[in-house]
């Protein structure tokens, strides 16, 4: 996540879609939201860091409108998301290649990527409305751009807030076509759960 207050933002940060570019290019013009504690809460919250594992790098809309309800509604609100099936690949390969990653290990002993699609399915299905709808699947944020038109969407935002940026390619995962990873049963897999 990242808010600007010079120039009204928020960036809802969605992993794995592009999100690490993004926060790169918008960096000069915002801050996160452990930048912006004081001192004492900054200290606080490395502490509380320290004895939580899996503390949530990823804020949700729901979680950032409540934490900063001010800015939530003055502020331009936005975030991207991707194709369920090139998505899944991504975060697969990258947990994968990722070895402090809190599900490397899980992912590291899995028989694959089909293993995989099942075991997220029916264990630890996230989906990426999560990030940007309330509980009832209302839209919360201003602007969802795609990954796949990110350039044009991106330049929209940027055009919109009257900033000027330059979106470099950041923290990606190395793997072939996500197609190529798919059998019939994974690809139904994803379509009906994502």
């Amino acid at each position: 996540m990242l808010i600007s207050d010079s120039h009204e933002f928020i960036f809802v940060h969605n992993y794995k879609v592009a999100g690490s570019s993004i926060k790169h290019a918008l960096k000069p013009y915002a801050q996160t939201a452990f930048e912006r504690l004081g001192w004492v809460q900054r200290q606080l919250a490395r502490l509380r860091l320290r004895s939580t594992p899996h503390y949530p790098a990823h804020l949700t809309a729901r979680e950032i409108r409540s934490d900063h309800p001010d800015e939530w509604r003055r502020y331009f609100t936005f975030g991207f998301v991707r194709n369920p099936w090139s998505w899944q690949v991504s975060l697969y390969f990258f947990m994968l290649e990722t070895e402090d990653h809190h599900q490397h290990d899980l992912i590291s002993s899995m028989n694959g990527f089909d293993e995989y699609i099942h075991w997220r399915v029916k264990e630890d299905k996230h989906l990426q409305s999560e990030f940007f709808c309330d509980s009832e699947g209302n839209v919360l944020v201003d602007h969802i751009g795609r990954l796949e038109s990110i350039q044009d969407d991106f330049r929209t935002i940027c055009d919109t807030l009257g900033l000027e940026a330059e979106l470099p390619h950041k923290n990606s995962s190395s793997h072939r076509d996500y197609r190529e990873y798919y059998t019939d049963d994974t690809r139904q897999l994803v379509q009906e759960h994502f």
